[in-house]
């Protein structure tokens, strides 16, 4: 009875850690390794001893381990703050599970973000979201009205314009540059990848939104699309899940948090935020795969394939932010073997390759203003055609 008492003081003490302490696991385990102890000293048989003796071992040794890891991802994070600490504002706050994409902004809301390089702001953006779940990219001028149909943009932070404001997005400019012509739906989102394109597609979001018929389709695709497609982002359980079939058919899958691993990888990845030695063991699992890379060329393909089904005639086209990457060629080669338009921000920016940093936020991971204009002019003028580019909203028509 004693001992059973012990087991369930324990267990009460294991929840407490988890819900309350920081670094529940350094707590879980000293408690194990007192446990164990306790246990030594109740048992009678020489055996029993050692073994509970031997746990307690471990469960010292995992303490100390975790101690140790979490102490270097603390000074890490300390080094960080010193150079640049980002307030997320009610970014998150903001976002909803969604039945087809896993999740989505708030219809109707206003996220913002801010970055701060010590006390120095680096930048302030406000992200406005539309009725339609999409992030504003219309002119605001009355009497505006499309004349020659609509673009849609695919992708994830990268496409929404993460830390620039709503006429400082790719989307936004191009509709700009091309006179307002078009009706333009931003349909990406930070942390998305091209299975929320194939999923949009197939189920219904695009055509829930798009009205007017499509001149074309653009999405921006980057190296960590690879990780996302196959389900290896931290956030990725709800998202549309997809599998190369042989043949090279892509079917859909349910979500990831539905694989046979579902239930682990819940686990794992719900104690990642707790737990710094399972975070260092779930990063290696995301490590990605020619595999993997397949499956990013043939989830575009059949997107291709959906969006021009639905739209005959409309272009859909491809945008890669190829920096170094060992998986970027033969994803670069693939796409363009199942006959992809692929456009190489590499061609696109001048000195890409060289100075990369020069086309980012500064302090930031997202291109800045002047990169998304550079593409935009790039998309109105070689995909849509159009050369003489608007100064502003008044040459639309």
């Amino acid at each position: 009875m004693k001992f059973l008492s012990t087991f369930l003081a324990l267990a009460l003490a294991v929840a407490i850690s988890l819900k309350a302490l920081p670094w529940p696991f350094v707590w879980i385990f000293l408690a194990g390794f007192v446990f164990c102890l306790f246990s030594a000293a109740a048992f009678k048989g020489r055996l029993l001893r050692r073994l509970a003796l031997s746990a307690g071992s471990v469960c010292l040794l995992c303490a100390a381990v975790e101690a140790a890891m979490g102490g270097l991802e603390r000074a890490a994070q300390k080094r960080s703050a010193e150079h640049g600490r980002r307030s997320d504002g009610n970014f998150y706050g903001n976002i909803l599970p969604h039945e087809v994409l896993g999740f989505a902004p708030r219809p109707g809301s206003s996220l913002w973000q801010e970055a701060y390089d010590g006390d120095r702001l680096i930048y302030g953006a406000v992200y406005t979201i539309g009725p339609d779940g999409l992030r504003v990219s219309a002119p605001s001028f009355p009497g505006w009205a499309p004349t020659l149909g609509s673009v849609l943009f695919f992708g994830c932070s990268f496409m929404f314009g993460e830390t620039v404001n709503d006429d400082e997005t790719l989307p936004t400019v191009t509709g700009a540059l091309a006179g307002w012509k078009y009706a333009i739906h931003n349909f990406a989102f930070h942390g998305y990848g091209p299975h929320h394109m194939l999923a949009a597609l197939q189920g219904g979001v695009v055509e829930r939104v798009v009205k007017l018929p499509p001149r074309c389709a653009v999405y921006l695709a980057i190296p960590h699309h690879v990780a996302r497609v196959a389900g290896k982002a931290t956030w990725s359980l709800r998202d549309p899940r997809y599998r190369l079939e042989p043949g090279g058919v892509v079917a859909r899958a349910g979500r990831f948090g539905d694989a046979w691993s579902g239930w682990s990888r819940v686990w794992l990845r719900y104690q990642s935020r707790k737990s710094a030695f399972v975070r260092f063991l779930s990063s290696r699992e995301r490590r990605v795969t020619g595999a993997d890379a397949a499956l990013l060329v043939g989830v575009v393909d059949e997107a291709r394939r959906a969006f021009e089904a639905r739209y005959p005639g409309a272009e859909f086209h491809v945008i890669v932010w190829d920096e170094p990457h060992a998986l970027m060629p033969g994803i670069i080669a693939g796409l363009r073997a199942h006959g992809v338009r692929v456009h190489l921000a590499s061609d696109i920016l001048t000195g890409f390759a060289e100075h990369l940093d020069r086309f980012m936020t500064p302090g930031d991971s997202h291109p800045n203003a002047a990169t998304y204009r550079d593409l935009a002019e790039y998309v109105a003028g070689e995909i849509l055609g159009a050369r003489q580019a608007a100064a502003g909203p008044g040459r639309g028509e």
